[in-house]
């Protein structure tokens, strides 16, 4: 696999500038496939889904032969923060003194 051309790393904003949407999502989904391959290949899986809530992408890798969760990123606790942030802006603030 050839490295992407250096017009294809994300900027710090974490957008990619210069290409486009569908040269993207092939990118992600070859860096995904490589990363998948590796965790394979040490008995752990990667899946990739979308928060049906935030819409955020979920990236979690399980234990291949028991399907436990290693790791979640952005992680539950994260995304139950940011549907509490997007339904009520004091969410994270104690109005009661």
């Amino acid at each position: 696999m050839t490295a992407p051309s250096p017009r294809a790393i994300p900027a710090a904003s974490g957008r990619t500038t210069g290409v486009s949407a569908a040269q993207q999502a092939a990118l992600l989904k070859a860096a995904l496939a490589q990363v998948g391959s590796y965790l394979n290949s040490h008995g752990q899986s990667l899946e990739l889904s979308v928060d049906a809530q935030s819409y955020h992408r979920v990236v979690i890798v399980r234990d291949a032969q028991t399907g436990t969760v290693i790791r979640q990123m952005p992680s539950a606790e994260l995304l139950r923060i940011a549907d509490a942030l997007g339904t009520n802006s004091n969410a994270l603030i104690d109005l009661t003194a």
